[in-house]
């Protein structure tokens, strides 16, 4: 970031957290009411976290409000019992100032402000993660970001962490010193169900699939700058692959990050057996419908890997990546999923893949990180919110 660019935003977010606090202040005359507030990726989806929390909150309690913000320029699709509110608004000030009860899976900006009495759950967003975040890559981060990360942190009342790795990291690069709830990620709950087939038969289903087409998944993270040659992944070879190991039909389906989803069209061609899916709304779905999955350093490998079903890293900028996009918290060739940076590499990986190995390398890492998955996270955070707004 340049200079001149630095200086002006040093002096923005102040008065932007400023005005914001006298327009929280105002509506804070309101009483507050027995209504949830929920955001997610800053109202760009419904979705993550609180998208499972949410439907169990009404599942539970369908007598509770629940809204959804929902950012100026996107549209998402939402259960009939959810009033939806544009962000930003006065009609967002409002909601957010009269709830008993904030849900958010990413950083609320400066100029919200919680007034006594409300109660705000940060779920985040990333689980076990491979991405150094925050305070962990503050050089990486200009003060913009920073400031509005520290602004979050003062205004949580409770994380949400899946596993003890989590909840140190919570502590270390948020700098977070309140309450932590061990209880898994919401949206992890749906891999420990018995049956999954009722899901799986609606993806398919919605992408126009055989119920006996077998899927992989190739689902890399986002790159801050314009070069797209880290996408360099031959999707045609790895669908003839796919063929020749296993035999079959199979489809390759490719869901781009949020913040590049409308990229498609410049990373890859589509064809019969190579999709485009970074529309569809919800990533846990796309997940149970997977029989092979693929990333560079996304966290969703890690809610992958609670199936048991082949997960597999590729990445052909792993040094460079680091240098110029992010560092990492972990090194690839140590996680439990075979890591290749070449498409010979990522073939033989197919090629060589054994199952009882790479359940047993999940197991132990599962063991390091102090796993608290337990199927049953969007149940008790519904409990902790009732228990809230009846206080």
């Amino acid at each position: 970031m340049s200079t001149f660019k630095t200086a002006f935003v040093r002096v923005y977010v102040p008065i932007k957290a400023m005005i914001g606090k006298l327009i929280c202040g105002a509506f804070s005359v309101l009483p507050l009411q027995d209504k949830v507030v929920f955001s997610n990726f800053s109202g760009k989806c419904y979705g993550d976290n609180p998208r499972y929390i949410s439907e169990k909150l009404h599942e539970n309690n369908p007598d509770i409000q629940i809204v959804w913000l929902q950012h100026k320029g996107y549209s998402f699709d939402v259960p009939d019992y959810v009033k939806v509110v544009q962000w930003p608004s006065v009609d967002m000030f409002y909601e957010l100032a009269t709830a008993k009860v904030w849900v958010d899976s990413h950083s609320k900006p400066v100029y919200i402000w919680k007034r006594k009495g409300q109660f705000y759950i940060e779920t985040w967003h990333g689980g076990l993660g491979m991405k150094k975040i925050e305070l962990d890559a503050e050089e990486q981060f200009d003060y913009g970001y920073l400031a509005t990360t520290k602004h979050n942190v003062k205004l949580a009342d409770l994380f949400i962490s899946n596993c003890t790795w989590l909840s140190e990291l919570y502590r270390r690069a948020f700098q977070y010193k309140g309450e932590i709830l061990e209880c898994g990620y919401p949206k992890n709950d749906i891999f420990f169900q018995n049956d999954n087939s009722r899901v799986q038969t609606k993806v398919r289903k919605q992408l126009g699939l055989h119920e006996d087409e077998r899927i992989v998944l190739y689902a890399p993270t986002f790159r801050n700058g314009g070069d797209h040659s880290w996408f360099d992944i031959d999707l045609d070879r790895l669908y003839q692959e796919l063929i020749r190991k296993y035999n079959g039909k199979w489809t390759v389906l490719v869901k781009l990050h949020p913040m590049m989803m409308h990229e498609g069209k410049v990373l890859f061609q589509q064809n019969d057996h190579i999709k485009d899916v970074s529309a569809y709304p919800d990533m846990q779905e796309l997940i149970i419908a997977t029989d092979v999955y693929i990333t560079d350093y996304s966290s969703g490998i890690f809610d992958f890997s609670f199936l048991k079903r082949m997960g597999l890293l590729y990445a052909s900028d792993y040094q460079k990546y680091q240098k110029e996009q992010r560092e990492l918290y972990w090194d690839l060739r140590e996680l439990p999923f075979p890591f290749a940076d070449d498409m010979d590499e990522l073939i033989a990986n197919i090629d060589q893949f054994d199952e009882c190995t790479y359940k047993q390398a999940l197991e132990d890492y599962y063991d390091l990180v102090g796993l608290k998955e337990s199927g049953s996270a969007a149940e008790q955070i519904a409990e902790l919110i009732l228990k809230k707004i009846r206080r």
